[in-house]
């Protein structure tokens, strides 16, 4: 073989290696996205019904122990100055609706940084109502196999907004910090117990995959441990989401689509989807999250390789070009 084949397989290696990093690192963020808005929407839901202890220590889990957060109301560091700090809005009704939620940006030290724009509405008890929209800068800290930590928040008003009909985001906030827990484990797929914070004593679950129902606990770690034998890598992204809140908040009424991407285990060859799910939560308000009772599948745009002509991924053509090199130069 002469330089020049030497060469041009030298770069045929590079850029293999650079579609498998890439690949990875897509499916490495939407599960550090996950992670990170977990903890982002369960941040409001203390704020959005009245205290009790087991919410405030709900809202203490999510922070650091040395955690800064700034606000209007001053800066305040140290999580054990928080449940004071919340004294400041006993009374009122709060909604925080998510209206800009940027990228996350991972940072260096594992951590992990995440920008939004929240309209927030609020009832004092004085019966006066305001809005006005709030811009949220949260730094939190990655942990190994556990949920990351908030260690700064800063929230800045960025405009008022003209009175509007207060809004309940209770139900949407509760909801999303459940459906991306409930992502993020399906994503990695290692260990069923990382459910039972999730589901419900008698769960219903049916899959789409085979028809069948997942009803007992066994049925369910047979379930989980099968997906990492069939796929390597996944992602989900939602849309068409609504809830309906029933029974005092202690029920809802789930609906969304997902778009769903993943690469098999076997030939890691890349697959979509698109899914439908009815979920139906039960919700004691004063656990970390709701649990699914009721989940149907189904399938909007079947499970299937992704093999049209605008989609041939950077393998297929590395073993073409490698074929031809081979031929060439050898």
């Amino acid at each position: 073989m002469n330089i020049g084949g030497i060469f041009f397989l030298l770069l045929l290696c590079i850029i293999a290696q650079t579609y498998t990093q890439t690949t990875v690192n897509y499916y490495e963020q939407t599960r550090l996205t996950h992670l990170t808005l977990i903890q982002f929407y369960r941040w409001f839901q203390v704020y959005e019904r009245p205290y009790t202890v087991e919410r405030i220590n709900n809202s203490l889990d999510i922070l650091e122990d040395n955690v800064t957060i700034e606000s209007s109301n001053g800066v305040m560091n140290g999580k054990d100055n928080y449940p004071n700090r919340l004294l400041t809005y006993r009374g009122w009704h709060n909604a925080h609706h998510i209206e800009i939620l940027k990228d996350i940006e991972i940072l260096p030290n594992s951590k992990i940084k995440l920008e939004a724009d929240v309209l927030y509405q609020n009832i004092l008890p004085t019966g006066i109502g305001n809005s006005y929209v709030n811009h949220y800068i949260m730094t939190l800290d990655l942990r190994p196999n556990d949920l990351p930590l908030l260690s700064y928040v800063k929230i800045t008003p960025i405009r008022e907004v003209e009175p509007i009909i207060f809004k309940n985001a209770y139900p949407t906030n509760r909801v999303k910090s459940f459906m991306h827990n409930w992502l993020y484990n399906i994503e990695r797929a290692r260990d069923p117990n990382d459910f039972l914070e999730l589901l419900a004593n008698n769960f219903e679950l049916h899959l789409t995959s085979n028809q069948s129902v997942v009803d007992t606990w066994i049925k369910f770690e047979e379930w989980i441990q099968s997906i990492p034998v069939r796929i390597k890598l996944s992602s989900h992204h939602y849309k068409d989401f609504t809830v309906k809140e029933y029974d005092n908040g202690t029920l809802f009424n789930v609906t969304v689509k997902f778009d769903w991407q993943g690469v098999t285990t076997d030939t890691e060859q890349t697959m979509i989807a698109e899914t439908s799910h009815q979920w139906i939560l039960e919700n004691n308000l004063d656990e970390r999250f709701a649990r699914l009772k009721y989940m149907k599948v189904e399938e909007i745009r079947p499970f299937q390789l992704l093999t049209n002509d605008a989609s041939i991924n950077l393998r297929l053509w590395s073993i073409i070009l490698l074929n031809l090199l081979l031929t060439q130069f050898l």
